[in-house]
């Protein structure tokens, strides 16, 4: 993967792990912010409720661009996902900590990138 694969990529999903911390929320969003002023429709993926205490991190310009896993929805998210045309995952080393996300992630005819500081 190189910065000309971002380049080329237009619709652009990231994705952090189940019960994310703010290392997890504070990488993620930066990230996001950066591919939006590359201007890349990008959105975020989060497994799981986050803590409250981190609420304030996710309530950002970004909030609409941010996606809560709910099984409700599961089937307008998951079509979403596979729109994607480059899937980034965040903080997590194994796709079992994206949840009930790794089925469409593992499913995506996308390229994708794994990026964890562990």
């Amino acid at each position: 993967m190189t910065y000309e694969d971002i380049q080329h990529s237009t619709r652009i999903a990231l994705f952090t792990h189940i019960n994310p911390d703010g290392d997890a929320l504070g990488s993620t969003l930066a990230l996001m912010a950066w591919l939006d002023s590359l201007g890349k429709d990008v959105r975020l993926f989060i497994p799981s409720i986050y803590a409250e205490s981190l609420a304030f991190m996710v309530e950002s310009k970004y909030q609409e661009k941010i996606t809560v896993w709910d099984k409700e929805n599961e089937e307008t998210i998951g079509a979403d996902i596979q729109s994607r045309d480059l899937l980034i995952g965040l903080d997590f080393n194994t796709l079992d900590r994206i949840g009930a996300f790794r089925e469409h992630f593992c499913a995506s005819s996308a390229r994708k990138l794994l990026i964890d500081h562990h």
